[in-house]
């Protein structure tokens, strides 16, 4: 009675191993995001940068940039943003991700903060975006900015700060 009992493997055929599969099949399509992470270089990260996804469209008419703020759960590898990213680089969209003060990406790169981290999110949101549109000077028509939950109240707080320096 202690003995193994051999058996077959899964087939195709069988309902856990095509759900499986299937599950694969799903996360590759949903995922097929064609961008890069990037290194922003800045003084106000003690790593030295911080780093953003970048889809930079290949085309010889100029496209719009979208920059995505995503929500605390959200980000290039994570959440409804990869969707979001796919949408966006098929409709000929430049993308940039910037990371939240909650994501991992930001975390690691130990932000240098002052005593205002929301007006310190602004300085890095800024800085970010400069770098990003001197690199895409050649082929960006325009800039729009698109936001969901915590990244709702940074671009809130990134167009409040934008208005009054104007």
């Amino acid at each position: 009675s202690n003995k193994f009992v051999k058996t077959k493997g899964p087939i195709f055929s069988d309902f856990y191993y095509s759900t499986y599969w299937g599950a694969i099949k799903r996360l590759r399509m949903i995922n097929p995001s064609r961008g890069e992470m990037i290194k922003i270089p800045s003084s106000l990260f003690r790593e030295g940068f911080v780093e953003v996804y970048l889809y930079q469209k290949r085309s010889l008419k100029k496209c719009p940039l979208v920059v995505l703020l995503p929500g605390i759960f959200g980000g290039p590898q994570r959440g409804q943003t990869l969707q979001l990213i796919e949408l966006l680089e098929k409709n000929d969209f430049h993308v940039l991700v910037i990371p939240n003060f909650l994501s991992p990406e930001y975390i690691e790169a130990n932000p240098l903060y002052n005593s205002d981290p929301i007006h310190f999110d602004v300085k890095v949101l800024n800085l970010i975006l400069e770098k990003v549109m001197n690199r895409l000077s050649h082929s960006l028509s325009d800039t729009h900015l698109l936001a969901e939950s915590l990244g709702s109240l940074l671009a809130a707080s990134w167009t409040h700060q934008d208005l009054k320096s104007h």
